[in-house]
């Protein structure tokens, strides 16, 4: 059975799609919990540069992210 620590620090998230708002609110929630977060999106559909600058910003415990096309 798999299990869920209480602890998001550490733990890496991966989206896969365009990124949109549910990215952006997905990548800027995670990041401030302190988890990592790798995003793939189709070229031309990449988070906007405000945007990673934005989670950059509130990023906890090291948090970062990575992005992928």
């Amino acid at each position: 059975a798999e299990r869920w620590e209480s602890r998001f620090e550490g733990k890496r998230l991966a989206f896969v799609g365009d990124g949109n708002n549910v990215c952006t609110s997905l990548v800027q929630a995670a990041m401030m919990l302190g988890m990592s977060v790798h995003v793939a999106t189709p070229k031309g559909y990449e988070l906007p540069d405000e945007v990673v600058d934005q989670a950059a910003e509130v990023s906890q415990h090291g948090a970062g992210l990575t992005e992928f096309t």
